[in-house]
């Protein structure tokens, strides 16, 4: 049975399940997480005002899971060097921007400074689409 699904997706939508979305197209699945992560990775930021820590950690998981969404979504799943350094970076950045893990925090005069947290939200958020699209 699941041969016979699986040679249909495959005779249907090409060479890679899940069809458009995995041949390097910028579909609804990568649109709809990559707006998923810019905002969650705001509210790490700080650009985004949340009322407490509950929500900060929420924002945190979800910059995590679309990560790693946003990794599995490519045409060629390989793992290479400059996936592993952009995916460090959109995921160790929020989290550290973030300060719910206590003593891996970003300095308190980087977070202080609105243009300290754009310019690194910039980096975050270039590391994100790099990962996502380099193939």
């Amino acid at each position: 049975m699941v041969r016979r699904v699986g040679g249909f997706v495959k005779s249907r939508y090409g060479q890679h399940y899940g069809g458009i979305a995995k041949k390097g197209s910028f579909g609804p699945i990568e649109a709809g997480t990559f707006i998923a992560w810019v905002v969650a990775s705001l509210a790490c930021f700080g650009l985004i005002a949340l009322p407490d820590l509950t929500y900060q950690t929420l924002a945190v998981v979800m910059v995590i899971i679309s990560s790693i969404i946003l990794l599995a979504q490519k045409a060629q799943i390989k793992f290479t060097a400059l996936e592993m350094v952009c995916f460090a970076i959109s995921v160790i950045l929020p989290i550290m921007a973030s300060g719910v893990i206590g003593g891996f925090a970003l300095p308190t005069d980087w977070m202080a400074n609105a243009w300290s947290k754009i310019g690194l939200w910039s980096l975050s958020a270039v590391g994100t689409v790099v990962m996502a699209y380099q193939d």
